[in-house]
């Protein structure tokens, strides 16, 4: 499966964070699946696979520690790509089961400085994987700041980089307009800028597309 963008335009990311329903069919304009098997349960990948012709993800919340974590980490064969956490999934066990090309290092955490950012995903990229991923927590609208500046400065195609939280869903659309090769968004109802639904409805966003609507002058700081 390709993790790079389609004809130019970020992939659609479906998260799954609840058992899957029919919503599995009615997400069939997305890219990929990413199943959170802290909230889903363990998932058949082949009947995802039945209903869904795109790309699966597997991760683990972050309750879930030590050998446990690492065994189901590991015996995720069937899926595309595996989440790890970049703070505790990169050990020589989970590294040695699963190759560069199957990962996708995850950090999800409070807010942080551009050059924080830049630290933390050139220490992940020397792990190696086929994506990065960096959502730090934000608290003010300000603070989605800084993964933006972070993918506007690198431009990599492997990095994704978006801020959390009511104060950050904004970040999620302009991502993609920066670079991001990946939108990910929420396969629930949501109806803001989290929700992959209104994503597939409005169109993925372009890299370097510049988008006409208002977004409250936050672009103006980052252009």
């Amino acid at each position: 499966m390709s993790v790079g963008m389609a004809g130019g335009r970020a992939l659609l990311v479906a998260t799954l964070t609840a058992p899957p329903s029919p919503e599995v069919r009615e997400i069939g304009g997305a890219d990929w699946i990413e199943v959170r098997a802290e909230a889903t349960g363990e998932l058949d990948a082949s009947w995802l696979r039945n209903r869904f012709r795109g790309g699966l993800i597997y991760g683990l919340g972050a309750g879930m520690s030590g050998e446990v974590r690492c065994r189901r980490l590991c015996a995720a064969r069937e899926y595309d790509l595996i989440d790890l956490d970049g703070e505790r999934d990169l050990v020589p066990e989970i590294l040695e089961a699963i190759p560069r090309e199957r990962r996708l290092i995850s950090w999800h955490g409070p807010g942080e400085e551009h050059e924080d950012l830049r630290r933390r995903f050139e220490r992940y990229a020397a792990a190696g994987a086929a994506l990065i991923r960096l959502v730090p927590w934000a608290g003010v609208l300000t603070d989605g700041l800084a993964p933006l500046s972070l993918l506007k400065s690198l431009r990599r195609p492997d990095l994704v980089a978006y801020a959390a939280g009511d104060c950050g869903y904004w970040t999620r659309p302009l991502a993609a307009r920066l670079g991001a090769p990946w939108f990910f968004g929420e396969a629930s109802g949501r109806e803001d800028g989290c929700s992959i639904r209104r994503a597939m409805e409005g169109g993925t966003p372009r890299r370097g597309a510049r988008d006409s609507r208002p977004l409250d002058g936050r672009r103006k700081v980052i252009e």
